[in-house]
């Protein structure tokens, strides 16, 4: 038998010739459980029948034919359940003989005949007993009998006098025959997975013993005549029960591999360094709370796993076991490595997952041989996560480039306010500059009293010239003092200007002017620096809804969340929406995320009304955790019971909430929830309240906020990675980033600066990006498909630009037109304000004058243009192909869906000529002329009314959809559907074309309604029903926005995209189509890609819960106020084989065509 090491050995020269060595690296890897399947060949020259058993079985069928010649036969795999009369005889010559994984419930007469056989393997069989019988077989050196249900051995054992290897693992056996004495030949034995209760002492004897597994036996420990296995190489004693080692175990000195894991170890012998030819020793899945000292003494040591102990430290001795290949350390609770780590150089594979390390040593590039690297779930600083996860050449390359700063960074940390739009938000951003500035003026001022003082402690010295030399040498150390706190409080204010110039280099974004702070002034980002703490750079969110599209853009992991609570305003029936919202915000937007509190208005609330409320934030803060945590935990809960309760049994019972759900389906959901439970909000406490106004008071609280900032900064726990020195390229990049005119910068010009600071490499890159995004200097947003491309250098400068177009006050993009001089287009342009504002309708020729501060050439407003489609905010209504507007038309108009708020989206509320075209058939996008005219009121020619764009995206009809066309059949309407229902369908069935307002005639089959509903157990993220609307028009055509609801058309097919809000919190948005039952595959076809958009949307929410299901079409045609629901996975599952009809739980009687659940091809979209 070969040891683990060399079987490892062996795959990786293999691995060499194959195109992915790391793979089978990787395999080899698990060698405890590889080596139990091992098997060696007696010879490699025999001569075999064909290698397929049944052309095999085939052949020995017939007992005439002569096959003297075979020497080795496989079965293998063949369903037999016995041998043809008369094979010995024609086998006469036959040595090896493989039955394996067929259906023998006992050994075949024929096999005792076959006196010549040296092997025999009968594993995977159904046998329960091994018959007297095969005792005859006196030649036979090896017997593989695994995987049966035997419970007993022959009693004539010690006939088989040259047996070298026995294989009788997987069975149930209760002891050993005594008989097992007089196998004095064997070499190898495997009883592994048996019943033995105690260590069979007939194995004691077998003194040539080599190799031996008893691994998954019930006994729970080791006789202390251990040592009488001298000739011991191999020793299997996993997943036992053993608590300690004998200590003659220890003077087994040929032992070379010894498995140990999954006992309940928790030290070894003294004496077990005294085994010095153990090459691999494995005690993973123990209870060691302390590295083995004993380890370290047995320098011949290549492979040692110590993986799910609960060690908290590596001795600095490990550089002693030079020989070391392979070092697993995973799932302890390590918090530091030694630098003599490095100094094992041999080392191939080094797995240090789930610990507590935060910093590598230095100098880890020498580490040059390791291929198999896994160090994710640790809390690592230095090198960065990012940094880690790519690889040690990655780790090497940042250490070098650390070695080399000179210029140790300030520390910089982002902070983010967000509450209501009445919180005080940018009052208390406003306040903070202010007391950064005044701190900034007190520093000037002690820096001036030092040059002062140094000034008179040198005119001193010059009037005392007789001193003695002891005082003059006083004089020079103070004033030697005194010079360096001037350099150091020089450098400090350098390094403070520094860090405010990074971001406040564009003229649009002076916050730190008191004069320049508005309320209205929507998003906004500034800079300040604490006294000798870190430089805080301020994103402050404003509460307003039209600017909820774009918040999450801003919401990234590492920054501190200061929440903000108007306390005048609060009261503890309106807790959730002054605090319960963000705090379920933050934590599906950015879990494990830092939040503070603080309350305003303190000065206008009385003393013990103010201690009231702020305990009642804690109290309901506190409740709302405890709430979530136990809708988790029960869900996690019916899913385990679900896993419990099997695939067969779910599948047969349509009352199961996850009915006919595979169980890999069950355990992705299973694993989603435990991370949902395990990534929980950090909100600190006490809660801050502050006064803003009064001029006492003010500065004391302000003051005692950055005092708790700067705190809450240097704490080691809550922002580790803060103090960690910085690459001098990452400084550099960033310096060369601020120094671009570009508003933003695609993934090429990044690529090509990044080459300038000396990140070469893709990897080295985006770690610097990601670091930089962290901290607020840039928005890099990886994670997005849309935007992974792009890099925001300047955000004060994007948010400036993005202002204008979300503020439905007026204050952004009039802004932007109100610093100009009226001219005969100023009322033009202040109409086409007015109807943005009302419905979200913006033209091409407007978009320049709004941004004119901002942008002066037409390549700039295209680029912001496409960065709105990017973002998913807007779409142009009638962009044909080329980007030209369509024939009949001037200019492209865009639509702003976040702007729609007329109605509540339902059919009725659409305008009479919302699609319809010019009699005599304008252009497809062209507007006509009934849709400019004026109101009695005097509305402008050049204002849209409301639904004038609702056109096909890539050409098309802006014909008004029929009369019926987007209407149910009367008593289907259900509340899980904001319309009425869905569509009706044409003559045909399968699909609805507008008819020019003409009722169709009734088709021959019922059109039954596909709808798919998300549901929101704690929040819809804001904005994502307004991004979906945008995003989906690139599938659709003939379309038509309501606050709440889509209507369009995908080809010919009807889909209707809607949200329903159910009070207090619940949310849900539906998607779903129509069409007749055969044709039901375009319904399916019509809605998936709108499904993908969703999805992708929600996947930039990572700690946000929701549940998906599709609706029962019988439920709905009978109009149910709560539908069943089927479970959101079956979308990934295929169509059950054999199954056409499901059974609703809600009436029995009624079944579901699989084609009203299953898609016609299981999509890759899943639910968590």
């Amino acid at each position: 038998m070969k040891t683990p090491n060399e079987t490892n050995k062996q795959r990786g020269e293999e691995a060499e010739q194959t195109p992915n060595p790391l793979e089978s690296n990787v395999k080899a890897a698990q060698l405890w459980r590889d080596a139990a399947l091992r098997s060696r060949k007696l010879r490699n020259d025999l001569r075999q029948l064909p290698p397929d058993p049944k052309d095999a079985a085939a052949a020995t069928a017939d007992s005439t034919a002569d096959l003297s010649h075979v020497e080795a036969l496989n079965l293998g795999n063949s369903l037999l359940q016995e041998l043809p009369e008369g094979l010995a005889s024609s086998l006469s010559n036959l040595r090896v003989l493989v039955l394996r994984r067929n259906r023998f419930s006992s050994v075949p007469c024929a096999v005792f005949e076959l006196r010549q056989l040296v092997e025999l393997d009968l594993s995977h069989n159904r046998l329960r007993a091994v018959a007297e019988g095969l005792c005859r077989l006196s030649r036979l050196k090896k017997l593989s009998v695994s995987h049966n249900s035997i419970q007993r051995l022959p009693e004539r054992m010690a006939a088989l006098e040259l047996l070298e290897e026995l294989d009788v693992s997987f069975n149930h056996l209760c002891d050993m025959p005594a008989s097992l004495r007089g196998l004095a030949r064997l070499r190898t034995l495997d009883v592994d997975h048996n019943k033995l209760s105690r260590f069979p002492p007939e194995i004691l004897t077998l003194g040539d013993l080599e190799e031996l597994d008893c691994s998954g036996n019930q006994f729970e420990a080791l006789p202390e005549d251990m040592v009488k296995l001298k000739s011991i190489k191999i020793l299997w004693l996993s997943s036992l029960r053993l608590k300690s080692l004998p200590h003659t175990l220890c003077h087994l000195q040929n032992l070379e591999s010894l498995m140990l894991d999954g006992n309940r170890l928790t030290t070894l012998p003294h004496a077990f360094g005294g085994l010095r030819t153990l090459r691999m020793v494995n005690l993973s899945s123990n209870q060691l709370t302390d590295f083995p000292g004993a380890l370290l003494d047995i320098l011949g040591l290549e492979e040692l796993y110590l993986s799910r102990n609960k060690l908290t430290r590596v001795p600095e001795e490990i550089g002693r076991l030079q020989n070391l290949v392979n070092l697993w350390l995973d799932n302890n609770d390590i918090a530091y490595l030694p630098a003599s780590l490095v100094d094992l150089v041999e080392l191939e594979e080094l797995v240090l997952q789930g610990n507590q390390i935060a910093v590598l040593p230095d100098h880890f590039g020498r580490l040059s041989k390791v291929n198999i690297w896994k160090v994710k779930d640790n809390p690592l600083v230095r090198p960065p996560y990012e940094v880690c996860m790519k690889g040690i050449p990655h780790i090497a390359a940042y250490q070098r480039d650390a070695a080399r700063s000179q210029v140790r960074a300030r520390p910089r940390l982002k902070v983010v306010l967000v509450g209501r739009k009445d919180a005080g938000k940018t009052r208390l951003c406003r306040c903070l500059l202010n007391e950064s500035q005044r701190e900034t003026q007190l520093l000037s001022e002690s820096q001036r009293e030092c040059q002062r003082e140094c000034q008179r402690e040198s005119q001193r010295e010059r009037e005392c010239v007789r001193e003695p030399e002891s005082q003059r040498e006083s004089q020079r150390e103070s004033q030697l003092t005194q010079s360096q706190r001037e350099s150091q409080l020089s450098q400090s204010q350098r390094e403070s200007q520094l860090s405010q110039s990074l971001l406040l280099s564009d003229s649009e974004s002076q916050l730190s002017d008191s004069e320049g702070v508005h309320a209205s002034q929507g998003m906004q980002v500034s800079s300040w620096a604490a006294e000798g703490g870190p430089a805080f750079l301020v994103y402050d969110l404003s509460g307003k809804p039209e600017l909820d599209p774009l918040k999450a853009f801003f919401l990234s992991p590492s920054a501190l969340y200061i929440l903000v609570v108007n306390l005048q305003a609060y009261s503890p029936c309106s807790f959730y929406s002054h605090v319960g919202y963000f705090l379920h915000l933050l934590g599906a937007k950015v879990p494990q995320a830092v939040v503070l509190l603080v309350g305003t208005h303190a000065d206008l609330c009385r003393e013990a009304e103010l201690e009231e409320k702020k305990l009642d934030i804690h109290r309901q803060v506190g409740l709302q955790q405890r709430r979530d945590v136990q809708v988790l935990a029960g869900s996690a809960l019916k899913v385990e019971q679900a896993l419990q309760q099997g695939y067969a049994a779910r599948a047969s019972c349509p009352h199961s909430p996850f009915y006919a759900v595979s169980d890999s389906n069950l355990r992705r959901k299973k694993a989603g929830l435990r991370a949902l439970l395990d990534r929980r909000l950090q909100i600190l406490s006490p809660l801050l309240s502050v006064s803003c106004g009064a001029p006492g008071g003010e500065q004391t609280d302000i003051w005692r906020l950055c005092r708790k900032l700067t705190s809450v900064a240097r704490h080691p726990d809550i922002f580790p990675e803060l103090y960690r020195p910085l690459p001098g390229s990452w400084r550099t990049l960033e310096e060369l980033l601020r120094r671009s005119p570009q508003f933003w910068l695609t993934r090429r010009d990044s690529a090509r600066l990044g080459q300038q600071a000396g990140l070469t490499g893709e990897e080295r890159l985006q770690s610097a990006l990601s670091y930089l995004h962290r901290s607020g200097a840039l928005l890099h947003l990886e994670d997005s498909p849309a935007l992974k491309d792009y890099v925001f250098h300047k955000p004060p400068r994007l948010l400036s630009i993005l202002n204008v177009f979300f503020q439905r006050d007026g204050t952004g993009a009039a802004a932007g037109a109100g610093t100009r001089q009226p001219d005969e287009d100023g009322e033009k342009l202040q109409r086409h304000l007015d109807a943005f504002r009302s419905h979200g309708l913006l033209p091409s020729s407007a978009i320049p004058r709004l941004l004119r501060p901002l942008v002066q050439t037409q390549r700039d407003v295209d680029a912001v243009l496409e960065l709105l489609d990017k973002m998913g905010v807007c779409y142009c209504v009638n962009k044909a192909r080329g980007g030209k507007p369509p024939k009949g038309t001037t200019e492209l108009w865009y639509k702003f869906p976040g702007y729609v708020h007329r109605g509540d989206g339902s059919p009725e509320s659409a305008p009479r000529g919302a699609f319809e075209t010019e009699p005599g058939g304008g252009g497809l996008e062209s507007p006509t002329r009934g849709a400019f005219e004026t109101e009695p009121g005097g509305r402008s020619p050049e204002t849209p009314p409301p639904g004038a764009f609702e056109t096909e995206a890539a050409g098309g009809s802006t014909e008004s959809p029929p009369r019926g066309a987007f209407e149910t059949e009367p008593g289907s309407g259900s509340p899980e559907s904001p319309l009425r229902g869905a569509f009706e369908t044409k003559l045909g069935g399968g699909s609805t074309e507008p008819d020019g307002g003409r009722a169709p005639p009734s088709p021959p089959f019922a059109a039954e309604r596909l709808q798919i509903r998300y549901s929101f157990p704690f929040l819809l993220p804001p904005g994502i029903f307004a991004r979906l609307a945008a995003r989906i028009d690139r599938h659709v055509v003939r379309r038509w926005d309501g606050r709440r609801c889509v209507l369009a058309y995908r080809g010919k097919v009807p889909v209707v995209i809607s949200h329903r809000p159910a009070p207090p919190q619940a949310h849900t948005l539906s998607i779903s189509s129509r069409a007749a039952l055969p044709n039901m595959w375009t319904a399916w076809q019509a809605v998936t890609p709108l499904l993908r958009e969703l999805d992708a949307l929600l996947e930039d929410w990572p700690g946000l819960h929701y549940h998906k299901h599709i609706l029962c079409a019988k439920c709905l045609r009978r109009g149910s106020a709560s539908p069943h629901a089927f479970p959101g996975e079956l979308l990934s599952q295929r169509r059950p084989e054999g199954v056409s009809e499901l059974t609703c739980p809600k009436n029995s009687s009624e079944r579901v065509n699989v084609a009203l659940v299953y898609p016609p091809a299981p999509t890759n979209i899943g639910p968590e």
